[in-house]
């Protein structure tokens, strides 16, 4: 997206890593120069590779998926259900905390696809919907109510 907005720059784009920070992080305003001198990791972004990043910006933009991750290095549209089978394995059998299974379940995606307890919390729902997982208690709040597979 960022590669999209910039498609019409005429100067020059660094992309900077997510790891290799030398200092602690702070907000403020920086020049290119220093902000790439802040990390290990930078690299010049070309004309041609933001205009490849933009078009693949729009053909997500325009796939009309509502979830994706990240796989061999793209972008990828995936099913809404595409976690269903992790939540599913993170309920047990035995009553326990809808909060524990959406906790659980944040554990156990990978870096780079990490889902948060809004999402999970939606899918679940939907589970219940569907019966494949029981629910006891009120819906009100993950800590509100338990659950277990059927």
């Amino acid at each position: 997206m960022a590669c999209h907005g910039l498609r019409l720059f005429k100067g020059s784009v660094t992309r900077v890593g997510t790891t290799g920070l030398k200092s602690l992080p702070y907000i403020g305003p920086q020049t290119p120069a220093l902000l790439a001198s802040l990390f290990d990791q930078r690299e010049a972004v070309d004309p041609i590779t933001r205009a490849a990043l933009s078009s693949d910006f729009l053909r997500l933009r325009g796939s009309g998926g509502t979830l994706r991750i990240w796989e061999a290095g793209k972008i990828v549209d995936v099913a809404e259900d595409y976690y269903d089978h992790l939540l599913l394995a993170c309920c047990p059998e035995d009553w326990t905390s809808a909060a524990h299974v959406v906790g659980t379940t944040m554990g156990r995606c990978d870096e780079h696809n990490l889902l948060g307890d809004v999402f999970l919390s939606g899918r679940l729902q939907h589970l219940i919907a569907d019966n494949a997982i029981e629910a006891s208690g009120p819906q009100t709040s993950l800590r509100d109510y338990d659950v277990r597979r059927q």
